[in-house]
């Protein structure tokens, strides 16, 4: 999949002016996601930018954090997705911008 996007244009410069978006919340799947973004930036040039939600746990409904908490104790990284995406980008040497947003 990744030659099909890197073999087609549409029209667009390559390189330095092109920019990945990826938001994450730092779930498994966003993890995927995270290392996918950052493959096809380091591949074509591209920058990185990062947006991710900051839930605050008091705010959010019971039946929620107790399942974001259960979340978060076994993966250990769920709230980190941001800074995550940032130290992939980092070891591929691909620039990368973090902007992280309060929940709510």
């Amino acid at each position: 999949m990744l030659e099909k996007i890197l073999s087609r244009n549409n029209g667009r410069s390559t390189g330095k002016d092109n920019v990945i978006l990826l938001a994450t919340d730092g779930s498994k799947p966003a993890l995927t996601a995270t290392k996918k973004a950052v493959e096809l930036a380091k591949a074509t040039g591209a920058s990185l930018h990062v947006v991710c939600v900051k839930e605050d746990l008091m705010s959010m409904p019971l039946e929620r954090k107790g399942d974001a908490l259960a979340e978060e104790g076994l993966v250990g990284i769920h709230a980190k997705g941001g800074e995550v995406a940032m130290e992939w980008a980092a070891r591929n040497s691909v620039p990368a911008v973090l902007k992280i947003y309060p929940g709510g």
